[in-house]
């Protein structure tokens, strides 16, 4: 295949750099529509993610631009999702967008779908557009599913077994996997993975928005010569912001009040 692809980019936590969560999928579809590719970015409503749209919904979507110079277009869906719901409410959600988005990859002649999980239900439209349509696809691992939800006991054992045979389907279907770590690939390798066909692209920063050409914020209370401990991560259940918690209790029993 040569030329310009049309391309289906799948993240259901979608948000643009101005959200307060990762934006590794804007900055991978606005590199493949700096190359030439017509993009195409399905998403939900996640908590804390901006996505840029402001647009009315209109049957349960709206449509527009990426932000800023990205040139891709966005399609969003009102289905809400975020850690502060409970088990029942994601689980609904990734379902509503595991339908709405295998509508839409369904509906256009797309050369390429690229599938991000997590959650691992994004495998869901990318599988039933390579089945029905012949539509290859990537499949990209950001979270170990189901590992991550049955270590937490986060699904009932049926929910389970059945994302086993999603994971061991998108694993071995798909036309090429990356791994965000050497372990995630390891997992995919593990679940039938031809190595030909598994990549390893860590996370990375933006150098638009971190580096020296930026000026260093403190909170007012932390003196220049002070450490300054920041965690910018996700602050979910799975996150063991505990350890955080843990940290600060021992600080202060031994003496530390700067905190």
């Amino acid at each position: 295949m040569t030329g310009p692809l049309r391309i289906l980019y799948l993240h259901q936590h979608y948000s643009a750099p101005a959200g307060s969560t990762a934006t590794r999928a804007h900055a991978m579809a606005a590199g493949l529509a700096a190359r030439g590719h017509d993009v195409t970015l399905a998403c939900g409503r996640y908590d804390g993610a901006e996505t840029g749209l402001e647009g009315r919904f209109r049957l349960g979507r709206r449509q527009g631009r990426a932000p800023g110079p990205a040139g891709f277009g966005l399609m969003e869906f009102d289905i809400r999702c975020g850690n502060a719901q409970d088990r029942a409410g994601r689980l609904l959600a990734f379902g509503r967008y595991a339908a709405a988005a295998s509508g839409l990859a369904l509906s256009r002649p797309w050369d390429l779908v690229v599938a991000s999980s997590t959650p691992l239900t994004v495998a869901v439209p990318a599988l039933a557009a390579n089945r029905l349509r012949g539509t290859p696809f990537v499949f990209e691992i950001r979270d170990p599913w189901p590992e991550l939800p049955r270590a937490m006991g986060e699904a009932p054992g049926w929910a389970l077994a059945g994302m086993e045979v999603l994971a061991d389907a998108a694993c071995r279907r798909a036309a090429a996997v990356i791994g965000l770590t050497e372990g995630m690939a390891d997992t995919a390798r593990a679940r039938g993975t031809d190595p030909s066909r598994l990549h390893v692209v860590p996370n990375g920063c933006d150098l638009d928005l971190f580096g020296p050409h930026r000026a260093p914020w403190r909170p007012d209370c932390a003196a220049p010569w002070e450490c300054l401990a920041v965690y910018a991560g996700a602050h979910g259940r799975a996150n063991g912001l505990d350890a955080l918690l843990d940290a600060a209790a021992e600080l202060h029993l031994a003496g530390e009040r700067r905190l």
